[in-house]
C-alpha cells in the first residue's frame, strides 16, 4: 500500500482524463518517455497521468499539465522494433502535485494522494439513483449494439460507478478534469446528474430534429 505521499513520481503528459480504474493504452515512440518506461519497470513504479493545459502532446518542450492527475500502473508491454512500445496500463489513485522537478528527460512531480472521498451513504445512494436511469438512457442512444451487456457491466459500487460514469460522458477533457478534481462522491454524483440531464436534453433535440430521426448517434466502430 503506498504512503500519502509519493516522491518523485515520473509524469506522461496526455490530452487525455485517466480516471481511477479506466483502461489505457499508449504508443511509447519519444526518447523521454521510452526512458520513463525504462525506470518504472526497473523500480516496480506507477507513473503519473495529467492532462495537459498548455502546450503539444509529443515533439517539442514538455507542456504544462493541471496539477491533478490519476496513476497509471503497467498491465502490459510489448515491444516493438526501434525500441518502441505499446503500453497497457490502468488508473489507480488520483494525486495532486505539490512540484515539478525538471532534471530528468521527462517531468517528475512530488505528489500527494487524494482518495476521492466517500460522502454521506444516504445521499450517495439517492444521487446515484437519480444517475442510473440518465446512463441507460445516453447509453442506448450512443451505442448501436450490445448496449444490454455494457449496462449489466457497470460497476455496483457507487465510487467506481460514478468514475465510469465520467469516462462514458462524451465532453471535452477539459470538462473531465473537472470531474477528477471533485473532491468527494456526492458532489461528483451531484455534477454528473446535472451534466447528463443536460447532454441528454441535447441529444434527444438532436435527434428529434434530424431528417431521419435515427435513435443512434454513435456507432461502436
Amino acid at each position: 500500500m503506498m504512503s500519502q505521499s509519493i516522491r518523485q513520481l515520473p509524469l506522461f503528459l496526455l490530452n487525455t482524463v485517466l480516471f481511477p480504474g479506466m483502461p489505457l493504452n499508449l504508443y511509447i515512440f519519444e526518447e523521454r518517455y521510452k526512458q520513463m518506461v525504462h525506470d518504472c519497470q526497473e523500480g516496480d513504479l506507477p507513473f503519473g497521468v495529467v492532462l495537459i493545459q498548455q502546450g503539444r502532446e509529443a515533439g517539442g518542450p514538455l507542456a504544462i499539465p493541471y496539477e491533478v492527475g490519476c496513476l497509471a500502473r503497467i498491465n502490459k508491454l510489448e515491444s516493438l522494433s526501434e525500441n518502441r512500445y505499446n503500453l497497457l496500463a490502468v488508473g489507480g489513485e488520483r494525486f495532486r502535485v505539490q512540484s515539478f522537478q525538471h532534471d530528468r528527460p521527462y517531468l517528475v512531480g512530488d505528489v500527494e494522494l487524494i482518495p476521492l472521498q466517500p460522502g454521506k451513504p444516504e445521499d450517495v445512494a439517492r444521487l446515484e439513483s437519480q444517475l442510473r436511469p440518465r446512463i441507460d438512457r445516453y447509453m442506448r442512444i450512443l451505442v448501436q449494439e450490445g448496449v444490454d451487456d455494457l449496462l449489466k457491466a457497470l460497476p455496483e459500487d457507487p465510487l467506481s460507478f460514478a468514475y465510469v460514469a465520467s469516462i462514458i460522458l462524451q465532453i471535452s477533457p477539459r470538462e473531465k478534469q473537472e470531474f477528477l478534481e471533485i473532491p468527494d462522491a456526492t458532489s461528483l454524483l451531484e455534477r454528473l446528474v446535472e451534466v447528463y440531464r443536460k447532454e441528454l436534453a441535447l441529444v434527444e433535440k438532436i435527434i428529434q430534429t434530424s431528417p431521419g430521426k435515427d435513435d443512434k448517434l454513435f456507432s461502436n466502430n
